[in-house]
């Protein structure tokens, strides 16, 4: 799990290669990602998924966000 604060929501922000991603002035919303492995029982393949999450930063309480620094670290 990851996350970062961005002062726009859209999700696809693309940037040319070396190209550093703008420092966010207001910390707007907050953007988490939850990657997972999954080993299917019967095939063994692995499976390696993204789900995102983008909310406003001050729908979060201080438990919520406390709860997410502390998942991330």
């Amino acid at each position: 799990m990851n996350y970062l604060t961005y002062d726009d929501a859209t999700l696809h922000q693309p940037r040319r290669e070396g190209e550093r991603r703008p420092a966010p002035t207001d910390h707007v919303f907050v953007r988490c990602e939850r990657q997972c492995l999954l080993r299917l029982p019967v095939s063994r393949a692995v499976v390696f998924s993204i789900h995102t999450y983008v909310v406003e930063a001050e729908t979060l309480s201080a438990a919520e966000f406390a709860a997410l620094c502390e998942a991330v670290h």
